[in-house]
């Protein structure tokens, strides 16, 4: 008898094991309806009336992009060479630089973002040096100079929408400081 009634108490719980599997979770809900401060209720049921983001434009979002277009030396869409006119600007900082030799300058690589990450790490990378090549050729000490490609990641081309916007994000970005002795 006992093996019989350990046999029925394997099946009822086997079976009721069973049947909790069949029953559907109970899901939190939301309240039926929501009280707005002026104190109305509106009725609200979410399987009815699906809730939907607010349509908003990128302006409305993310803040323009400000460039400082005397610190910036800028590049061609997917170019890495400097442009005689972007030389010119260029070798301004070059005098700059030579005559303190405790002023340093960080070389900040940038692109835009429609390329995939690798491509825009690469290319902002390649804008670093060949803006640090120039300021070395020019007789800056290397020790004045640092080189970092921020690619797309870090900068603020993903709130470009124009492709003026775009243009100025292919650039080097020149950051100066001084040395602390």
């Amino acid at each position: 008898m006992n093996q019989g009634v350990r046999s029925a108490c394997l099946s009822l719980s086997l079976l009721s094991l069973l049947a909790a599997c069949t029953t559907p979770p109970v899901a939190n809900t939301p309240p039926e309806s929501l009280a707005p401060l002026g104190g109305e209720r509106h009725s609200l049921r979410l399987s009815q009336r699906p809730l939907a983001a607010a349509p908003q434009s990128h302006a409305e979002v993310r803040p323009p992009v400000v460039v400082n277009d005397e610190n910036s030396i800028f590049f061609g869409i997917a170019s890495t060479e400097v442009s005689s006119e972007e030389k010119a600007k260029l070798f301004k900082h070059v005098a700059r630089l030579k005559a303190d030799d405790k002023l340093t300058v960080i070389l900040l690589g940038h692109c835009d973002d429609l390329g995939s990450t690798s491509f825009n790490l690469a290319i902002a990378e390649r804008r670093a040096e060949a803006v640090y090549r120039l300021l070395r050729s020019s007789g800056v000490p290397a020790t004045q100079l640092r080189r970092y490609p921020a690619g797309a990641e870090k900068n603020d081309s993903r709130s470009c929408q124009s492709q003026n916007c775009r243009d100025k994000m292919h650039r080097v970005e020149l950051i100066f400081s001084s040395a602390i002795s």
